[in-house]
């Protein structure tokens, strides 16, 4: 899923949701 500023996260094996990295300039 994805936070309001664009951050995605996938969910880990041990079921703890995990920051995706992402390249976006839509932050400034």
């Amino acid at each position: 899923f994805s936070d309001s500023v664009g951050h995605a996260f996938y969910e880990g094996d041990d079921g703890a949701y995990n920051l995706i990295p992402i390249q976006e300039d839509s932050f400034e």
